[in-house]
């Protein structure tokens, strides 16, 4: 699972941060040496954890995207990405971009960009502004903003065991966990 957020300078006053989390299964693993498949090791991770070090940092920076109004999805469940699973972008090739240099990283063949399925709703995106305001127990309050565009950054990267350990932190750009590869 990788986590993609909005810069704090870029946070609009009184709006909450946009993140956003993109997944995938692992399917070459298992999360136990019971399973059919062979357990996934802490070698395995590591090299999992350089992989997003190479394709997701770029001088030492989480690379960005640009998020919008469309949902973009990548299905191929053999090798991770089941159905409903997408992304909100601003354009097909972010769309593209990411979800190739995800398959790069867990080692399954990219299907290319005709797989990548961009959804266009009829409305569009809206800022604090455009969304308006309502007024609820005498207090003035933004609406929702819908699916609104801001440049989202690559923060953190980590493999879930569900809920039998916790998590293991591949890469945390936040400093708020211990990665498990040095990349500063």
């Amino acid at each position: 699972m990788s986590n993609f957020s909005q810069d704090g300078a870029a946070q609009p006053t009184d709006e909450p941060l946009i993140e956003h989390e993109k997944s995938c299964r692992l399917m070459n693993f298992s999360c136990s040496s019971d399973g059919i498949k062979p357990a996934i090791t802490k070698a395995d991770m590591m090299a999992i954890a350089n992989e997003i070090k190479s394709l997701f940092l770029d001088n030492k920076k989480g690379i960005t995207y640009t998020t919008g109004n469309k949902s973009a999805s990548y299905t191929d469940p053999d090798n991770g990405f089941p159905k409903g699973n997408y992304l909100l972008v601003n354009s097909k090739s972010d769309a593209t971009s990411i979800y190739s240099k995800i398959c790069n990283v867990i080692d399954v063949p990219y299907k290319g960009d005709g797989h990548v399925v961009v959804n266009d709703p009829d409305k569009p995106s809206t800022t604090t502004a455009t969304a308006g305001k309502t007024t609820i127990l005498g207090k003035l309050r933004n609406n929702r903003r819908y699916r609104p565009v801001a440049i989202l950054r690559f923060r953190y990267a980590y493999i879930s065991f569900g809920n039998i350990v916790p998590p293991v932190f591949l890469i945390d750009t936040t400093f708020r966990n211990q990665s498990l590869v040095e990349w500063y």
